[in-house]
């Protein structure tokens, strides 16, 4: 392919599903929500990943992004969001926030290369694999929660429920990088408790 080639509408919908699927799988790891013998090593875009490979997680993985995937091609979705939850005080501890943007036809953006969005996932992957650095240790048992907000005019699939937005008490907020196709932008951020001595 052509590296100035534009990248079709299913083409960015796939980047951007698999963007979501190995930044989660990601975060599960390197934040420790579960134990290492839970994930198996893959390479992404030339990035060494650990990624779940239990069957219970796996399909519930699948059958969650083909909800996701669904929204994704109405352009319903305006942010997926995965929450780490203390799981003796059900307390949100994190928040890892993945706002997204749809872009009109716009020349500014119509020519991004591929090459340019696989650095931009890279650089990403990279640094959620680098916030173990700043962010607290989570010496207790976690498990997590995923929140999708789409349009008021969404049809809500039977697998889904409204929630409230489920936000971390007195949090640090970290920026972090951005990816972006000639059709859709995403920004990543991340919340934090910072715990007490």
């Amino acid at each position: 392919m052509d590296e100035r080639q534009c990248l079709t509408l299913s083409g960015s919908k796939k980047i951007i599903l698999e963007l979501f699927n190995y930044a989660i799988n990601c975060i599960l790891f390197q934040r420790g929500v579960y134990p290492p013998h839970m994930f198996k090593k893959k390479i992404y875009y030339q990035v060494s990943l650990m990624i779940l490979d239990d069957p219970q997680f796996i399909d519930y993985f699948k059958k969650m992004f083909a909800d996701v995937e669904e929204w994704l091609e109405k352009q319903n979705i305006n942010k997926f969001v995965l929450l780490i939850i203390k799981n003796l005080t059900n307390e949100v501890v994190e928040r890892w926030e993945f706002k997204l943007t749809y872009y009109k036809n716009d020349s500014a953006t119509e020519n991004k290369s591929d090459s340019i969005v696989r650095l931009e996932i890279q650089n990403l992957i990279r640094q959620i694999t680098a916030s173990v650095s700043f962010l607290p240790l989570l010496n207790f048992s976690c498990s997590i929660d995923i929140l999708v907000y789409v349009n008021k005019s969404s049809e809500v699939l039977d697998s889904w429920s409204d929630s409230l937005p489920k936000h971390v008490l007195d949090a640090e907020l970290m920026p972090l990088r951005s990816v972006s196709t000639n059709i859709h932008r995403v920004d990543a951020s991340v919340s934090y408790k910072i715990f007490s001595e």
